[in-house]
């Protein structure tokens, strides 16, 4: 086992990469704190894990609210004894309903909340299980970026800003409580098929048609799977990746190397 005796809080555990980190990490020995807005979902994340065989918790969490994630971080510590992870990944991409997303049309209401989501949330996160993690003797916080954050596509300003924000807290971590014994680093999927992949822009291609459409802008030729980039993070959590800190680390099929086609997916 790759983390027996860890506790690793996991934000946006109901659903797809968050759902497979946290199955992944509990599999490895940790016991794992749960944290979503989707409260059905997220209980049956943690409902999978126990009757594995492993530990967990569900607790509601909306991330960019302080007195949330401050409970949260009490309900791991009052459940666990103790937090050493970090697995900082509940973020929002597409607006439902859609708006648009270009800077000149975007409304200001959803620029505000994917701030609020995709990047204080991570601080308020960090802030808070930070204090534990060091009392603990140390341990890892991942940030879960995007190849967004690496480059760009067309509208999708708010996401993208964010994403490359998240890049730069992640560095600024990773120097500051080194010597405390605290390693951080920055996952950037690519194209990873989840229900939301699924869903394109109106007008656009949707379901398969999409999948096909994304995987043919991609070098290795399909789309990634939330089970890949649930090892990456269970290599990046355990002592594997010792020396390993302040990285931003692409998963993404090679896609980073330039879009085959040129321009964002629909």
């Amino acid at each position: 086992m790759k983390l027996p005796g860890k506790v690793a809080i996991v934000t946006g555990a109901a659903s797809g990469m968050g759902r497979a980190v946290s199955l992944r990490f509990a599999a490895e020995g940790a016991a794992i704190l749960c944290a979503d807005i989707n409260d059905p979902a997220n209980a049956e994340t943690a409902a999978m894990i126990e009757r594995a065989g492993g530990r967990a918790l569900a607790a509601h969490c909306d991330t960019s609210q302080s007195l949330q994630v401050q409970a949260m971080v009490r309900q791991a510590v009052a459940a666990f004894g103790k937090v050493t992870h970090l697995y900082n990944n509940a973020a929002i991409s597409k607006p439902n309903p859609p708006v648009p997303e270009s800077v000149a049309d975007l409304p200001e209401d959803f620029w505000r909340a994917t701030l609020d989501i995709n990047l204080t949330g991570y601080f308020l996160c960090a802030k808070y299980a930070l204090p534990e993690i060091i009392k603990a003797g140390g341990g890892v916080i991942l940030n879960v970026s995007s190849t967004a954050g690496l480059m760009t596509g067309q509208s999708i300003a708010a996401y993208s800003t964010t994403k490359t924000a998240v890049i730069a807290l992640t560095r600024s971590l990773a120097i500051d409580y080194a010597r405390q014994g605290v390693r951080v680093n920055a996952i950037c999927p690519g194209p990873i098929e989840t229900v939301r992949t699924r869903i394109g822009r109106p007008g656009g291609p949707q379901g398969d048609e999409r999948v096909k459409r994304i995987a043919s802008q991609v070098p290795l030729g399909r789309l990634g799977k939330p089970e890949e980039v649930a090892a990456l993070a269970l290599f990046l959590a355990s002592d594997d990746a010792s020396f390993i800190t302040g990285a931003a680390i692409p998963i993404d099929g090679g896609r980073t190397l330039g879009i085959i086609g040129g321009g964002a997916p629909a």
